[in-house]
């Protein structure tokens, strides 16, 4: 009887527990790849899309071997905005450039960097 009341408990505390370690091994990839594939780029931030009160991301556009991509990134800043229209420096992967890592550290305010990757 003891066992029947704890039931839901334990089996959402397994699913959050797999999902955990699932996220973990998926990042560790991530991170892996970006380590012995990475290659830098210039990312432009061009619109910031809500999915609810604190689900937002922004939407980004590189060029990687002249072709364009688009990704999103999650937000992580208070006031999105801010860096809506600007550009960031970007690692992605030369093996599957759809997986990247953008840094809002290192702003690019360099015309010719970013005239030089295509992102007017």
């Amino acid at each position: 009887m003891v066992l029947k009341r704890f039931q839901p408990i334990i089996f959402f505390s397994i699913i959050f527990l797999v999902v955990w370690i699932g996220s973990g091994i998926y990042n560790n990839r991530i991170n892996k790849e970006l380590e012995e594939f990475g290659v830098t780029t210039v990312a432009k931030i061009y619109e910031v899309k809500y999915g609810g009160a604190r689900n937002r991301s922004y939407k980004i556009k590189y060029y990687y071997n002249n072709v364009l991509y688009h990704s999103g990134i999650p937000v992580e800043s208070e006031n999105p905005n801010k860096n809506l229209n600007k550009y960031f420096q970007l690692i992605i992967s030369s093996k599957n450039p759809k997986i990247c890592r953008i840094n809002f550290d290192k702003e690019i305010i360099n015309i010719s960097e970013i005239v030089h990757q295509k992102l007017k």
